[in-house]
C-alpha cells in the first residue's frame, strides 16, 4: 500500500473557507499576503473547505495530527473532473434507517424499499431469491414504504457517506460536494440482507454499504434443510459480482480475532470487511494485551480487508433535546449531530462505501476486482495494522505469537494472518490515483503523484511537557491558561520549510516553536508546510486555541482502591466548588463542574457533603465522563469528614475510596 499520505496543496481552499470566526482570519489571510498560496484560483476552492461548523471535529477527515483519509485531497483531485463525473447511488442497508422519498434526511436519496416487509407480506417467496427471483420490484418497493418513522442507526451510517456538505450545518459526508446518493434498504435478518443486496445489484447499484451482520451460528438452520440463511446470503453476493456491485461491510464490535461476522467475513470476490482505528492511527482493540485504549471494539483478524476511522465518530442524528420525534415533522430534523464519541465499525464501513463511491463517479467502467485491489491497495501503512498473528485451523478464534516454538496439536495446521490484511488504513487520494491507473488514466494536482504531497501535521503540547489530551482536542481544541506557553511540535522532513500562524498576528518558521499568547481570547493556529525539494504546500486544519485568564479551582482527585482509575488533577473551566460553614465551626463542600486535567482531558465532577458527624452524615461524590472513565457514584458514608485549611484555602474531603483536595482561586 501506499506509505506516504498527502493533502490537498490548494491553501488558498484551507484559510479562504475553514469555519471560523471572521475576526480569526488575520494571521491565515497573512499568509496569502507574504505569497504562500498560489495554486488554484479562488473560484477553485468553491465547495472544497466546507463551511459545516463542526468539519474539523470528523478527524477522520482531516485533523492536526495527520492521521486521517485526507478527504480534502480526493475532493481536489476530482474537481478537474467535475464536469465528467457521473451520478452514483451508494445502497445502505440496516434494519433501521428512513425510507420515504423527498424526506430531508440532510442528504440526498432515491427511493428504498422495506425488504422486511415484503418478506412479511410474502410478495416473493423467499426459496426463490436462489433463482434471481424478480417479484422484488421497485413498484412493489414504492407501494409499500412505510409511514414516517425514526431511522436511528442507519441514518448515521447514511450521513458518514453523504451528509450535505456546504451547508452551514454541523458536519460533511465522505463524498463532500459530489453527486453521490442513498438509496435505504430496511429489513431484519439474513433472509432480508440476501433480498436487498440482490435488489440493489438489480437496480444497477455498484457500491453496498451494510453496518449491520451476524455471527455465522444465526445464519445456520437445521442441517436438514434445504437451504440455509447463509447460503442465501452467499448466493445473492454471487449475484451480486456478476452486476459488479462491491459489498462494504461492517466486521463487528466484539472485539474478537478472526471471529465468522457475515456478511463481513465472506470470501467472496466482492465483499470488502472493514475493521476500525481510532484517531491515533491505533487498531480499535487490545489485541496484543497492552492495555485497552478509549472505544476500544473492533473485530480483527484475517477477514479484516482494510481500517477505517471508527471511533469519536460524528454523522447526522436526531437530538432529542431539541426536538421530540414527530412523524409529519421528519422533515425537520436534519444534521443536528451526534454526540461526539460513538463508535463501531458501523461507522468506519461508511467511510470506505464513501471514498469507493468517489472512485466509480469518476471511474465508472471501473470492475468490483480493480475497485476492490484500489481500495485494499490504497491505504497509510503502520506497523501495528500490518502485524501478524497465526492461529490454529481447528480453532481460528485462538490467536498465537508466531514463532518457531508455537506449535498446534493434534495434527491441526498452523496459518497465520495481519491484524488487517491491507497493513493499514484507508487513504482516499491514493484509491483515486490507484483506480485511475486501473482504467488507464491518470488523475492528481498540479501534475505531481499522490506520493509526493507533503503533510502538514503536528503535534501540541502544555508547558510542563504533556500533550495535549487528544479526544478532547477533537471535540474542544485547546484550552490554555493565559501566561503560560504552548508547544507546537511539527512532523519534520530534511526537504521541509515550515510557516505557523498562531492566530493573532504572530508567525514562525521553526520545526517546533513555544509560544505564550499575550492576551486572553479565541484563536485558530494553523500550520503551512513547502516540499523545497517540490515547491508543493499543505495546510493543516486550523486548531482552535482558547486563552482563558480566570484563575479557575485547582481539583485533585486520588482513587483509594489502587485501580488509579479515577485519579484527576486538573483546573476547573467551569462551575466551582463552595465552601459553607455552620455557626459551629463544622465545614462542607457543595458544587463541581468541568475539569480540564493537566494534559487537557475535559471532565465533569461534582462533589456535595453534609456537615461530618451530624445524623451519620453522608457525602454524595460523583468522579466521572462516562467517554473518558467509568462511572463512579452514589451515596458513601464519611471516614474523615473535611477539613478546611483556612490559610492556603485548601478543603481536603476523605471518602472510603477517594481523597478529594481542592483548592479555591
Amino acid at each position: 500500500g501506499t506509505k506516504h499520505k498527502t493533502h490537498n496543496t490548494t491553501i488558498e481552499n484551507m484559510m479562504m473557507k475553514a469555519p471560523f470566526p471572521k475576526r480569526a482570519l488575520g494571521g491565515l489571510t497573512g499568509l496569502m499576503m507574504a505569497g504562500l498560496v498560489a495554486a488554484l484560483p479562488a473560484e477553485d476552492a468553491d465547495n472544497l473547505i466546507p463551511n459545516d461548523p463542526e468539519f474539523y471535529q470528523q478527524w477522520g477527515h482531516e485533523q492536526i495530527s495527520g492521521i486521517d483519509t485526507d478527504i480534502i485531497t480526493a475532493w481536489a483531485m476530482l474537481k478537474p473532473l467535475a464536469d465528467t463525473l457521473v451520478p452514483v447511488t451508494v445502497a445502505v442497508f440496516d434494519a433501521d434507517i428512513g425510507l420515504n422519498s423527498g424526506r430531508e434526511f440532510d442528504y440526498s436519496t432515491v427511493p428504498g424499499c422495506d425488504i422486511g416487509k415484503l418478506l412479511k407480506q410474502n410478495i416473493f417467496d423467499i426459496g426463490k431469491i436462489v433463482n434471481q427471483n424478480k417479484e422484488i420490484t421497485e413498484e412493489n418497493c414504492l407501494q409499500n414504504l412505510p409511514a414516517d418513522q425514526f431511522p436511528f442507526h442507519g441514518l448515521a451510517v447514511s450521513g458518514v457517506i453523504a451528509a450535505s456538505s456546504n451547508n452551514h450545518r454541523k458536519i460533511s459526508g465522505v463524498v463532500g460536494p459530489y453527486d453521490i446518493k442513498i438509496m435505504p434498504l430496511k429489513g431484519p435478518g439474513s433472509k432480508a440482507i440476501a433480498a436487498a443486496i440482490r435488489y440493489a445489484a438489480d437496480q444497477g447499484i455498484r457500491i453496498f454499504s451494510i453496518s449491520y451482520g451476524a455471527l455465522r451460528h444465526y445464519y445456520d438452520v437445521p442441517q436438514d434443510a434445504p437451504v440455509t440463511d447463509l447460503d442465501l446470503v452467499q448466493d445473492a453476493l454471487d449475484h451480486a459480482y456478476t452486476k459488479g456491485m462491491l459489498v462494504v461491510a461492517s466486521l463487528g464490535n466484539n472485539e474478537k480475532f478472526n471471529e465468522d461476522h457475515y456478511p463481513a467475513s465472506s470470501t467472496k470476490p466482492n465483499v470488502l470487511g472493514v475493521a476500525s482505528i481510532n484517531h491515533r492511527g491505533h487498531l480499535a482493540v487490545d489485541w496484543n494485551g497492552n492495555g485497552a485504549e478509549f472505544q476500544d471494539h473492533t473485530n480483527y483478524g484475517r477477514h479484516a480487508a482494510v481500517a477505517a476511522p471508527g471511533t469519536l465518530i460524528q454523522s447526522v442524528w436526531f437530538d432529542n433535546g431539541l426536538f421530540a420525534y414527530d412523524g409529519p415533522h421528519l422533515d425537520l430534523l436534519r444534521d443536528l449531530g451526534l454526540t461526539v464519541g460513538d463508535l463501531g465499525t458501523s461507522f468506519a464501513a461508511p467511510y470506505v462505501a464513501g471514498i469507493a463511491a468517489l472512485a466509480v463517479a469518476a471511474y465508472p467502467d471501473i470492475s468490483v476486482d480493480a475497485l476492490r485491489d484500489a481500495l485494499i491497495n490504497g491505504v497509510t501503512a503502520t506497523e501495528e495494522l500490518g502485524q501478524t498473528l497465526c492461529y490454529c485451523n481447528v480453532k481460528p478464534t485462538i490467536s498465537l505469537p508466531c514463532s518457531s516454538s508455537t506449535k498446534c496439536t493434534d495434527g491441526a495446521e498452523l496459518q497465520e494472518t495481519k491484524l488487517v490484511q491491507a497493513g493499514g488504513y484507508i487513504h482516499a487520494p491514493s484509491v483515486l490515483e490507484l483506480a485511475a491507473q486501473a482504467e488507464g488514466e491518470t488523475i492528481d494536482l498540479n501534475g505531481f503523484p499522490v506520493s509526493s504531497y507533503p503533510k502538514a501535521a503536528f503535534s501540541v503540547y502544555f508547558d510542563n511537557g504533556l500533550e495535549v489530551h487528544t479526544e478532547t482536542r477533537i471535540e474542544n481544541g485547546l484550552e490554555v491558561e493565559l501566561g503560560k506557553s504552548v508547544t507546537f511540535v511539527a512532523e519534520t522532513q530534511p526537504s521541509y520549510s515550515y510557516q505557523w500562524s498562531f492566530g493573532d498576528g504572530t508567525f514562525a518558521t521553526e520545526g517546533t516553536e513555544d509560544y505564550t499568547y499575550p492576551e486572553a481570547g479565541e484563536y485558530w493556529a494553523q500550520l503551512v508546510v513547502t516540499d523545497d525539494s517540490t515547491g508543493l504546500k499543505d495546510a493543516s486544519p486550523p486548531l482552535k486555541v482558547t486563552v482563558y485568564n480566570k484563575r479557575p479551582d485547582y481539583i485533585s482527585i486520588v482513587d483509594k482502591t489502587g485501580r488509579g482509575l479515577y485519579n484527576v488533577e486538573g483546573y476547573l473551566r467551569s462551575g466551582g466548588f463552595r465552601i459553607l460553614k455552620d455557626w459551629w465551626g463544622r465545614h462542607r463542600v457543595k458544587g463541581g463542574g468541568i475539569v480540564r486535567t493537566l494534559d487537557g482531558k475535559r471532565i465533569n465532577v461534582s462533589l456535595k457533603t453534609s456537615y461530618p458527624h451530624i445524623f451519620g452524615a453522608i457525602t454524595k461524590v460523583y468522579a466521572l465522563d462516562s467517554r473518558v472513565l467509568p462511572p463512579k457514584a452514589g451515596i458513601i458514608p464519611f471516614s474523615a469528614g473535611v477539613q478546611f485549611n483556612e490559610s492556603t484555602n485548601t478543603i481536603t474531603v476523605n471518602v472510603p475510596d477517594f481523597t478529594f483536595t481542592i483548592v479555591n482561586g
